[in-house]
């Protein structure tokens, strides 16, 4: 694809190639995304795109991990000294999301990639015979809380439908 056909707040199937020349894909070019992007040789997975870089023709996407009803939240000031605790930083409460019904909520678990625009390809498009889903936990790189678990067949499908309408509620349906 080319930089002005990729609009933001569009999900594509993100082609990673089954090699990263060196010359071609530099860490300083593709940034924080360099090493995670070594971990999805020859694996496609789906991108919400939420910036786009038209000089050097990438495009900045959200990448859906893992479905999740954990959550941690940290406290302010204000919040720890209403609970009694003692005046320090950092306090943290971490549980379960229920609903009003008592019953879990899930909740997308995502990271960012930058990617070249050329490597994404409409959602419907077929996929090329050499490329496969991923183990979407090697997309967990550093965050050794999210590395736990693979994704099972067809497990990324459905992962797209809700990274797509989590980010559309997000960024809102540009209406």
């Amino acid at each position: 694809m080319r930089t002005k056909d990729v609009p933001v707040g569009e999900t594509y199937r993100c082609d990673v190639p089954l090699a990263l020349p060196w010359r071609r894909y530099r860490p300083e070019t593709m940034g924080d995304s360099w090493w995670p992007l070594t971990r999805l040789l020859g694996t496609y997975v789906p991108l919400a795109v939420v910036d786009v870089d038209t000089a050097a023709r990438t495009a900045q996407g959200l990448v859906m991990i893992e479905v999740s009803t954990r959550v941690t939240v940290e406290l302010t000031e204000d919040q720890a000294q209403e609970a009694g605790l003692p005046a320090a930083d950092g306090y943290q409460v971490s549980g379960i999301l229920l609903d009003a019904e008592g019953e879990p909520v899930e909740l997308p678990r995502i990271n960012t990639l930058t990617v070249p625009v050329r490597w994404l390809h409409p959602v419907d498009t077929p996929v090329s015979p050499s490329h496969h889903e991923p183990k979407l936990d090697w997309l967990a790189i550093g965050r050794p809380e999210l590395q736990r678990r693979a994704s099972s067949p067809g497990l990324l499908r459905s992962r797209l439908k809700v990274l797509s309408s989590s980010h559309r509620r997000a960024v809102g349906d540009g209406t």
